[in-house]
Parts: structure tokens; sequence; C-alpha cells
């Protein structure tokens, strides 16, 4: 009987352990969003109820993207994904950077560009700036939001009559740690040349 109970609590130890070793991911809910234009931008800090700075830990219905992952950055793919005012959504990679979200990317085609631009520019406003290859840029406090469009080759030159399109989103706090971190590393690097010159 002794022998039993023992055994009995050994189990129980044993499965208890293995639960807390595996805990069950818990698929987080999109946060409600309040405020307009760019405010609702930097409100979201994120797309749907992925939030910048979270681990891919917390979330079950990505996958780990080996051939855009190193070290440092890893890639997780999601196909499909929300329709984005015309904008129909083929894939979705979300970016993390030593473990926390820095940046999602939304591949999708527009079936009526006029359209497409008009329903981003109700829900933002209009854009804030245009980088140099024109493409449009949505830029808060906390989030930036580029919008670009992909042209394809179509063997005879490039073709402007696709229009499919790159949404990336982007954490301004993670992007100015990074940018911080890269400094750094610059100046250890020039000062560790200096020593060895």
């Amino acid at each position: 009987m002794r022998r039993y109970l023992m055994l009995l609590i050994l189990l129980i130890f044993c499965s208890c352990e293995r639960q807390v070793k595996n805990p069950v991911k818990k698929r987080r809910e999109a946060k409600v969003i309040t405020g307009t234009g760019i405010e609702r931008l930097d409100n979201r800090y994120g797309l749907e109820e992925f939030e910048f700075e979270t681990s891919p830990d917390e979330y079950d219905n990505i996958e780990l993207d080996e051939d855009a992952s190193s070290y440092y950055w890893k890639t997780y793919k999601k196909m499909g994904g929300p329709n984005l005012g015309f904008l129909t959504s083929d894939s979705i990679s979300y970016n993390f950077y030593e473990d926390k979200l820095y940046s999602i990317d939304i591949y999708g085609h527009a079936y009526d560009e006029y359209k497409f631009y008009n329903s981003l520019s109700e829900v933002y406003g209009p854009a804030t700036s245009r980088d140099f290859s024109q493409n449009l840029i949505w830029e808060g406090q906390r989030v930036r939001m580029l919008v670009k469009e992909i042209k394809h080759n179509d063997g005879i030159g490039i073709s402007n009559d696709n229009s499919d399109y790159k949404i990336e989103i982007t954490s301004l706090i993670m992007d100015r740690l990074f940018e911080k971190q890269k400094e750094e590393a610059e100046k250890s690097t020039t000062e560790g040349m200096k020593d060895i010159l």
C-alpha cells in the first residue's frame, strides 16, 4: 500500500512539472481601439491581437519562417489576414528582434487603388510624409506605417498595372532602441579598431 501511495505521489508530481514546463499558449484578444487618425495607429500599437514588444510565445497562430530568420531576428508568418479597406491580405510577417515584436509586414492586393488609398486616409488621416521612393508614411509617437507599392516585372518592363502592396507597421519605440544598440556597436567596433591599429 505504501509503495502504491509513493508511486501515485510521484506520478502527480511529474504531471505537474510537465504542465509548468510546457504552458499552453493563450490566444490574445484584439483590444478595442479608440482615437482617430494617427492617434488610432499609436493606440493600437500593433495589429489585431498582435501587440509590439510581446514575445512570439504568446501567439499560437503563427509559424517560424526559418529562411527569413537570423540569430537576432525571427520572422513568423501567417497566411491570409485582415482585409484592410480594399486591400486583400495574402500573408503577414511578424518580425521579432531579441524575442520582441518589432514590425509587421502585410502583403496584399488592392483591386481598386484609388479606394484603397482613400480608405487608409479615412481611417488614419492624410499621410504625414513620403519617402524617397514616394511611398506614403503615417507616423505617430509610437508607430510608423509605410505603404509600398510592389512593382512586377512582366518580361517587357516593370508593369504598373498590378496593384500589389506591402504595408510595414513598425514600433518606433523598438526602432529607437535598435538604432541606439546599432550606434553603440559601431562605436565599440571603431574604438576596438583604434586599439588594434
